[in-house]
């Protein structure tokens, strides 16, 4: 397990909401409240990584239920890493206060990007870049 861990904290940028009864589908809408996280658990360093890849960006798709549960994660292009599944299995622990709209909660999808570097052990994760898929 690598010993330096970074979070780097941004400011939001827009997120998209998800219709209600739209299973997973969403439009995106405008004054739409992003969610906040409540719950982080880093993702870990998988001992069966590839050592000689040195930074692997991943950019996690989550859609967030208007109770602020995680309904659902996927990786956006994914290659198959370890290191995917183990975001996948992190950010399924998250919890948020829910996105808002009009003073309702709201679903919403969000994309989450995630930076290692396995040379200086440092993870990133842009918890603020909030983009609507």
């Amino acid at each position: 397990m690598k010993s330096l861990l970074q979070i780097a904290l941004m400011a939001a940028v827009g997120v998209s909401a998800i219709a209600p009864g739209s299973s997973g589908r969403e439009s995106a809408l405008q004054g739409v409240k992003v969610p906040t996280l409540i719950r982080f658990v880093a993702p870990k360093y998988p001992s069966s990584a590839n050592s000689a890849v040195q930074n692997e960006n991943i950019i996690a798709v989550v859609i967030v239920n208007a109770d602020g549960t995680v309904r659902e994660v996927t990786i956006k292009n994914a290659a198959g890493s370890p290191m995917e599944n183990e975001v996948i299995k992190a950010v399924r622990k998250w919890s948020y206060v829910p996105a808002m709209k009009g003073g309702t909660p709201v679903a919403c999808k969000i994309s989450i990007p995630f930076s290692f570097d396995s040379q200086s052990g440092e993870l990133v994760v842009d918890l603020g870049h909030y983009g609507g898929e």
